[in-house]
């Protein structure tokens, strides 16, 4: 296991931390799509105001890589779609309806990632709308769908405030977690899994096997970017991917469901 530890960085002075209390809360009145907060995108709309739509629905594609899709986190009509200066789509706001209606997609079963090309896989990932939660180093773009990365990290804690404990959102996850690393096994030669030092004692003991690094030392230390730049050996390692622990378990839920996953929209997404 390799141990990354950082003496200069930032305490942030902030009080509080996430409750490890689950609940469900109230269906919403209205859902939305923000293409305005995710970064380096041009978004194309695929819908219009008045269209009715379905989770999972193709909302939005990216304009530079068409192939970078976007779908709807609600089932019932568009309501509205708000624009800023410039005609930048800022929102397309989705009244649900009492029942939502889902697209389908094929489930792969847990025993099938090693049987899939990876172009087939990337094609499942891309039309479940989970793609953009892979990252590309340096500039933390949209990982290219034209790339092989040489390696992909998993960030399970990268100090922001108010992350959840990886010990909340993987509890009863360990056959998720370990189907999405597979998954992602399929894009790269290596994937690293990157846990705080002082919260891997809270990762769950069946997932402990899986950490191939610890991060120790004030903010950014458990930063992707930063990971890379005290492990890496050669100037090609700077163009790795990463993905955030949380979204491990969404896109494994997407491939393993027939419908769209409710991922967590996060700011490594966003």
């Amino acid at each position: 296991m390799i141990s990354v530890t950082i003496k200069k960085g930032y305490d942030l002075n902030i009080k509080g931390k996430p409750s490890p209390d689950l609940e469900d809360l109230p269906k919403p009145e209205y859902v939305a799509a923000l293409p305005e907060k995710i970064p380096f995108i041009i978004p194309r709309l695929l819908v219009e105001k008045g269209d009715k739509v379905k989770i999972g629905s193709l909302l939005f594609e990216d304009k530079r890589h068409p192939e970078v899709k976007f779908l709807s986190p609600g089932g019932g009509e568009i309501t509205d779609i708000e624009f800023g200066p410039r005609r930048v789509v800022k929102a397309i706001v989705i009244r649900p309806d009492e029942t939502e209606s889902f697209e389908t997609f094929d489930s792969i079963s847990e025993s099938d990632p090693e049987k899939i090309g990876r172009e087939e896989l990337l094609h499942i990932l891309l039309r479940r709308g989970v793609w953009p939660f892979i990252r590309e180093l340096p500039f933390r773009d949209i990982a290219g769908t034209d790339k092989i990365p040489p390696a992909i990290f998993v960030i399970s804690d990268d100090g922001e405030p108010f992350q959840p404990d990886p010990a909340v959102y993987l509890k009863g996850k360990k056959e998720l977690f370990e189907f999405g690393i597979r998954i992602l096994s399929k894009l790269t030669k290596a994937v690293h899994v990157v846990a705080g030092a002082d919260r891997r004692s809270a990762f769950p003991e069946e997932l402990k096997q899986l950490i191939t690094h610890t991060c120790n030392g004030p903010y950014p230390a458990g930063d992707a970017g930063v990971i890379l730049y005290h492990t890496k050996t050669a100037s090609s390692e700077n163009r790795s991917w990463y993905v955030c622990a949380q979204d491990v378990l969404t896109i494994a839920q997407s491939c393993v469901s027939c419908r769209k996953s409710h991922g967590a929209c996060r700011k490594c997404f966003y």
